[in-house]
């Protein structure tokens, strides 16, 4: 199963992250809300499932308690990290018309609200 987002084609939606590869890549976290989805937060890292257990179990844990989520995932084991950001950014310019940040980053993630 495959979700786009933006021009690329990403794995999943995953339920959970047992799915989720510890490889370099883009990352989406996504609420379901009908038959659409919401982007709550995307971001890239050189450890998809690692990166996303920090973020599930941390700083998102009180925006996703109660809410199902899904995942999605952009693997870039291929790409330097540097084209691996430029992507992301490519990706985010495309929504930052029309969302709002709601959570502080690090720099390679950003959290949009719903």
């Amino acid at each position: 199963m495959s979700i786009y987002i933006g021009k690329l084609e990403f794995e999943g939606c995953f339920a959970g992250l047992e799915q989720i590869e510890n490889d370099p890549g883009i990352y989406a976290v996504l609420v379901r809300e009908g038959d659409d989805y919401q982007i709550l937060e995307m971001g890239e890292c050189d450890g998809v499932h690692d990166c996303l257990v920090g973020r599930v179990s941390g700083a998102l844990a009180s925006t996703l308690e109660g809410q199902t989520f899904e995942l999605a995932v952009y693997y870039t084991d291929d790409l330097a990290s540097q084209y691996r950001k430029q992507l992301l950014e490519e990706i985010l310019s495309e929504f930052s018309d029309t969302e709002e940040p709601v959570l502080a980053t690090a720099g390679n993630v950003l959290a949009f609200s719903r």
